[in-house]
């Protein structure tokens, strides 16, 4: 996920995809932090 924010401009929207599940921690964080990033989980 660090490379999918790093990557973003302003303006662009990430999209993170995985059949499986994000951790708790990292939901929490890229919601603090605001980052623009939908994440797509395989439930």
């Amino acid at each position: 996920m660090a490379r999918v924010v790093a990557r973003l401009q302003r303006g662009w929207i990430g999209v993170f995809v995985t059949t499986g599940v994000f951790s708790r921690a990292a939901q929490l964080e890229l919601a603090q932090d605001r980052y623009l990033v939908v994440l797509i989980n395989g439930e």
